[in-house]
């Protein structure tokens, strides 16, 4: 045999093989059914096989689907296809509609009359035994369609039931019918209602702690024996995970056992109503049933009405047990079932005794009711008392019959939206309170702390308001302390035509400007961190700090520098916020130790008891006597000593605190020398005595911050290569 008796056998043996495995197999994937129908132009070609349903796709509404043993019923319900038949369950809405399509617009690009000569037999076109029969229901009649096998061309042959001649048409349609099960044509999203659409869910758990919840006038509400307030957040939530759940895979249609799947004894049971179109209550129940082999899904099953399982899915189970709650997961977290700005008024009763009323005008602000306690309400407190009240939320909760004791309060509020108002009481249960408002069966529980306010005495809402005085309107003011030191503060006239009110302290050229100012501004308004409720008397080191208006009596506050309790006339006694009491103790002599600039410090001498040193800055370098220096260390020496700040002037002591434990010597260009004495207190703070400058005759004494003297002392201990 030569080489091109070869080659044609080859070819010969390559064709046959190809018709046998696309015509006698008749089997044609999906995605090249899908290339073969996007590769045909928009020019469609061929002529119609139904030209009564050209352009007429919706008039089919039915499609029943006979392929093998295996048969189906299509239908098209309100624009939503339904498979009906063998079982009745929702469709995606791409698939049946391509089908519809691909039915109507069906054209053949040759017509075969079987029996003409060269003509296939209906055995070889495989329409005497069709792969299927698609019939379509349209304007009131029905037309069958048989698909036999494919063409060597890749086309295939159809016949229309009751016709002689068969088509060679476009193999689009025979990839949707034959490649997919009926099951892929199937929706895997469940119709569950959005909560703003259903109008009640039951949750049947397989424990018995069923939950049922209605809406009633927009709001969802428990439809039980217990009154208990529904969370809304919580169920909308509830509703946004019912509605992520989706089908991951169909198992079985009309199962024989549902004991198989835990679907005759759910897991979880949940049925979801809903209205019609025409007002009808509609129900749909998901069954969720046992986990798979795997464990990562769930068996489940959708009805509706009292319709019976007829298909079995499968579903994730995690997303399966985030629906698995319980009444407490879904009651309101809401401890109070009012806002703060509903809110016109409460009363507090503490045993037989009313302890607070409390009136809130929208335009007044608020004040107390029933007996005058001489004082008025403080907005901020009470509002927030109030805000707090009606913020609270709790996780956790208690049946009311398992309370144990008498309440210990009874609180009424008045609400603007509701002439009844609300009453609730609250139960003292150890570490917790327990509230309960009227009506209802739980109690929820709160840190006892969380009430104080609202159970302790109307004098935590007294307006803290102590002193409210226009700056600019003070004439004096002194402030006389426990270190004998008296601060007399007066304006200081404007220079030139500024407006602007500047202090100043008598008799010191200098002072700290920005400090007295700071000072000043604090009388309007003075506000109490709190009140105390019994009357304390001054004694000896408390502050005195004397108020002169212009034109009035003048007023005094006095205070202890160490709590901050303080008396302002007879019967006003409170505690000085931490702020304010700084301010009181603070320095406002001029703060500063050498009035000498950085770049006149020539060199600086260090001393303690184990080592001397001396820093020299020579140029853009700092050299010490005892060998190499850290250079960023010895740049913060005289960065400090040019800006240092005394924390606050103490007398001159005749006796010093204790050993000096270190010295520093600064020498500027101009061979002064200034020497500091530091003695080590003990505290966040150094005693230091500096040398009298020349032309001065005493020897001042202060305290500064450990964190500057430690700047100071830091090239003491980096000593290196010391020179001996």
């Amino acid at each position: 045999m030569n080489y091109k008796t070869t080659l044609i056998l080859v070819l010969l043996l390559a064709l046959v093989g190809g018709y046998f495995y696309f015509v006698e197999s008749g089997k044609i994937s999906g995605y090249e059914a899908h290339e073969q129908a996007t590769q045909q132009t928009n020019q469609p070609e061929g002529e119609p096989v139904f030209a009564d349903l050209i352009g007429k796709t919706d008039a089919i509404k039915r499609f029943d689907v006979v392929r093998g043993d295996q048969s189906f019923t299509v239908i098209k319900e309100a624009d939503r296809w339904l498979q009906t038949e063998p079982v009745r369950f929702p469709l995606n809405d791409y698939t049946p509609q391509a089908v519809a399509r691909q039915f109507a617009e069906l054209r053949y690009l040759e017509r075969v009359t079987p029996g003409k000569t060269d003509a296939p037999t209906p055995e070889q076109m495989g329409l005497d035994n069709p792969r299927a029969v698609v019939t379509a229901w349209h304007d009131d009649q029905q037309t069958s369609l048989k698909l036999g096998k494919l063409t060597l061309g890749g086309n295939g042959y159809v016949q229309v039931e009751g016709e002689t001649d068969a088509y060679i048409v476009d193999a689009a349609l025979f990839g949707s019918v034959l490649d997919a099960d009926i099951t892929d044509w199937r929706s895997t999203t469940l119709e569950i209602p959005e909560a703003s659409k259903a109008s009640g869910v039951a949750i049947f758990s397989a424990d018995g702690s069923d939950i049922f919840l209605v809406k009633q006038d927009g709001r969802w509400r428990f439809d039980t024996k217990s009154v208990q307030r529904a969370g809304q957040g919580a169920i909308e939530s509830w509703f946004s995970s019912a509605g992520g759940v989706w089908i991951s895979g169909f198992i079985k249609d009309k199962p024989d056992n549902l004991a198989l799947y835990g679907l005759d004894a759910d897991y979880l049971r949940i049925q979801f109503t809903e209205e019609d179109a025409e007002g009808n209550e509609v129900k749909h129940t998901l069954h969720i049933g046992d986990t798979d082999l795997k464990g990562a899904n769930r068996y489940a099953a959708w009805t509706d009405g009292a319709d019976p399982i007829t298909v079995v899915f499968t579903i994730n189970s995690a997303s399966a047990e985030a629906l698995a709650r319980t009444i407490n997961d879904l009651t309101d977290p809401k401890v109070i079932a009012a806002d703060a700005a509903d809110v016109r008024g409460l009363i507090v009763k503490q045993g037989d005794q009313t302890t607070l009323r409390l009136l809130r005008d929208p335009q007044e602000g608020y004040s107390f009711g029933g007996d005058d306690p001489g004082y008025k309400a403080d907005y901020s407190a009470s509002h927030a008392m109030v805000t707090q009240l009606c913020g609270l939320t709790s996780e956790r909760h208690m049946p009311v019959n398992e309370i144990n004791g008498d309440p210990i309060a009874d609180i009424h509020l008045t609400l603007a939206s509701n002439d009844a108002g609300l009453n609730f009481a609250v139960y003292n249960q150890g570490d917790d309170l327990a509230i309960v408002s009227e009506g209802e069966s739980i109690a929820y529980l709160v840190p006892a702390g969380e009430l104080d306010t609202l159970l302790d005495t109307s004098l935590g809402l007294r307006d803290r308001t102590v002193l409210d005085i226009v700056p600019d309107s003070i004439a004096k003011m002194t402030l006389v302390r426990d270190d004998g030191v008296t601060f007399t503060f007066e304006p200081k006239p404007a220079a030139g035509e500024s407006k602007a009110v500047t202090w100043r302290l008598t008799g010191h050229e200098n002072y700290e400007t920005d400090a007295i100012a700071a000072l000043v501004k604090t009388v309007g308004p003075l506000r109490a961190e709190r009140w105390l409720p019994e009357p304390v008397s001054p004694s000896a080191g408390w502050i005195e700090w004397t108020i002169e208006p212009v034109g009035g009596a003048p007023i005094t506050l006095k205070a202890d520098p160490q709590t901050g309790n303080a008396v302002m006339g007879v019967n006003s006694a409170f505690v000085l916020p931490q702020v304010l009491l700084q301010k009181l103790n603070a320095e406002y002599r001029d703060r500063t130790v050498l009035a000498v600039e950085i770049d006149r410090i020539q060199s600086v001498k260090l001393a303690s008891n184990e080592t001397n040193l001396t820093v020299t800055r020579n140029g853009q370098q700092y050299v010490s006597d005892l060998g190499e220096v850290t250079q960023p260390m010895a740049a913060a020496v005289f960065d400090t000593l040019a800006g240092l700040r005394v924390r606050r002037y103490i007398p001159p002591m005749q006796t010093p605190p204790g050993e000096v434990t270190f010295t520093i010597e600064m020498t500027t260009d101009d061979n002064t020398t200034r020497m500091l004495r530091v003695f080590d207190a003990g505290n966040d703070t150094l005693t230091v005595s500096i040398e009298p400058p020349p032309g001065a005759d005493h020897t001042a004494w202060f305290t500064l911050d450990r964190a500057d003297v430690d700047k100071l002392r830091a090239p003491l201990g980096d000593v290196t290569n010391p020179v001996k």
